[in-house]
């Protein structure tokens, strides 16, 4: 059972492992967005994960409470009487005798038995009272089927004696329908139905191997980690990237504010106004030479000679 369940938990957690870390955006942008768009996928993945969960709640808390009932120290059976009987009590103790099932437990899929059968043998306790014993595994269910077959032939005159069978379990009542089943299956020994409401006891004893709660507990956890680890991780990675996008669209709308006041500033720079009149003013303003005089063509000039026939003397 546990190496079936360890297979099953190392599969989910792998899947749902991928899935986690392909939300939180590790295997890149493109397989985010893929797995976002598949809204399909989505609602598949968050089914399985909450199954997931559930389950890892109930192994956790199987676990947990298998580890707590190894610490305590078992009830003698053969020691106790019908009264003394209390539901969740940890008992250990032998019988030497059954007399045989008189319920049988199994899976179906699509109507199909799947999986070993469990059956409740009808053994003996305290002064003249039957109970329900049931048996955990494969094994015990052998040894018991054998002892009960040892106990008819001993009963019809068979010098076979049956084998002691040792167990160690919790105990628990029976639901209305099992105590229906046994009340049936008494009278068919040839018991009356006063009879049998007066021999019943209506508790059994589920055989159980608490050794395996540390196990059941660590896979539990695993499973209760990954299920909400992957139930919350999308919603915390898309979280995340709205604040990136947000922190983005600051950064752009920062950077186009700071673009626009440079080129407003660019356009509208001035210089210092200075008033042409003053520069006009301020220039030293020259006489001009009017000692120069005005010759004929004629007339010889130690100055240069324009084009217009005309000689300026200096």
């Amino acid at each position: 059972m546990l190496e079936f369940t360890g297979i099953i938990t190392y599969n989910i957690t792998t899947i749902l492992g991928l899935h986690l870390l392909n939300a939180w955006g590790v295997f890149g942008e493109c397989n985010n967005t893929n797995a976002k768009g598949d809204a399909r996928m989505n609602r598949f993945i968050s089914r399985v994960m909450w199954v997931i969960i559930i389950l890892g709640g109930i192994f956790f808390y199987e676990g947990v409470t298998s580890v707590v009932d190894s610490k305590k120290t078992p009830v003698d059976f053969n020691s106790l009487k019908e009264s003394d009987l209390q539901s969740n009590m940890i008992v250990e103790g032998y019988i030497n005798y059954n007399f045989g099932s008189f319920e049988e437990e199994y899976r179906t899929t699509y109507g199909i038995k799947t999986g070993d059968s469990i059956y409740n043998y009808l053994i003996p306790v305290g002064d003249g009272k039957y109970m329900g014993l049931k048996n955990d595994t494969e094994e015990q269910r052998q040894a018991l089927d054998k002892q009960m077959n040892d106990t008819f032939n001993s009963l019809n005159g068979s010098k076979v004696t049956p084998q002691t069978f040792y167990f160690k379990g919790r105990v628990k009542a029976l639901t209305a329908q099992e105590v229906g089943f046994m009340r049936d299956y008494i009278i068919s020994m040839g018991y009356t139905q006063s009879q049998a409401e007066q021999y019943m006891c209506k508790y059994y004893i589920e055989c159980a191997d608490f050794g395996g709660g540390m196990i059941k507990t660590v896979i539990g956890a695993v499973m209760l980690v990954i299920g909400l680890a992957c139930l919350i991780g999308p919603s915390v990675a898309e979280a995340r990237e709205q604040k990136r996008k947000q922190a983005m669209f600051n950064n752009l709308e920062a950077q186009s504010t700071n673009t626009y006041s440079s080129v407003v500033q660019n356009s509208y720079t001035s210089e210092p106004f200075v008033d042409s009149t003053d520069s006009i003013n301020n220039q030293e303003y020259e006489e001009p030479n009017w000692s120069n005089s005005w010759t004929d063509d004629n007339e010889t000039s130690s100055g240069s000679t324009s084009s217009t026939g005309l000689k300026l003397k200096m």
